[in-house]
């Protein structure tokens, strides 16, 4: 079983309207599984802190 692991997107609406969703539009377009993840707002920095 093949399975597609995205982030989701952050953007605010507006700019999902101008530049569009494209994790959504994988996952819409796509033929297998589609996991769309979404980390706490808390953890954003947590895998680039070089401490």
């Amino acid at each position: 079983m093949d399975v597609i692991l995205l982030g989701a997107s952050r953007e605010g609406l507006l700019t999902q309207a101008i530049k569009g969703n494209i994790p959504e539009a994988i996952a819409r377009r796509s033929h297998c599984n589609v996991i769309l993840f979404r980390g706490n707002s808390d953890d954003a920095g947590a895998l680039s802190s070089t401490s």
